[in-house]
């Protein structure tokens, strides 16, 4: 269950009921706010075998699969704790990873958590993959700040911004 970000949660069930997801999103706001866990979410919902119109269903053999860490059409790349940024190296390993047949016949989705820390020739290559993304890949792209991401970038991606949650 997720707490708050209702405006991001409802749009983003929207997508899902009519399957019509764009090819790349932009998660971007302030940390620990939420980003990741509403991404994950909204991937599972893409993932999801259910035919009813309540997705993710959390119970269907994909959506087990997903929360085990094993759905096999999902890639998630991140800063290297050792590193200072998101190399070249990891951008092109993720496009070998889409550019291949899905195992599902579904989506195949790249979530890439601190997007803003991609290095000047990651992005090149990122770009890459953006303009001609392969069929029925999905990129989530979740970021804290905006201003390292190139306008190329930016342009090419749905932007959904977060922000704090209020108490009360």
């Amino acid at each position: 269950m997720i707490i708050g970000h209702s405006l991001q949660i409802s749009y983003l069930k929207k997508i899902l009921q009519n399957a019509s997801p764009a090819h790349a999103y932009l998660f971007h706001g302030e940390e620990h706010i939420g980003k990741t866990t509403v991404a994950e979410w909204f991937a599972r919902g893409l993932m999801c075998e259910s035919v009813a119109s309540q997705k993710p269903c959390d119970t269907c053999k994909k959506c087990a699969m997903f929360q085990k860490g094993i759905y096999p059409d999902v890639y998630r790349v991140q800063l290297n704790p050792d590193l200072r940024d998101i190399s070249i190296n990891q951008v092109r390993a993720l496009q070998d990873k889409v550019s291949m047949t899905p195992f599902y016949n579904s989506y195949k989705i790249a979530i890439i958590k601190d997007a803003e820390k991609i290095n000047e020739a990651g992005f090149n290559c990122f770009l890459k993959i953006l303009e001609e993304p392969p069929l029925k890949t999905i990129f989530i792209l979740i970021a804290h700040t905006l201003k390292t991401i190139p306008s190329t970038i930016l342009s090419r991606a749905e932007m959904i911004h977060f922000t704090r949650i209020k108490e009360g």
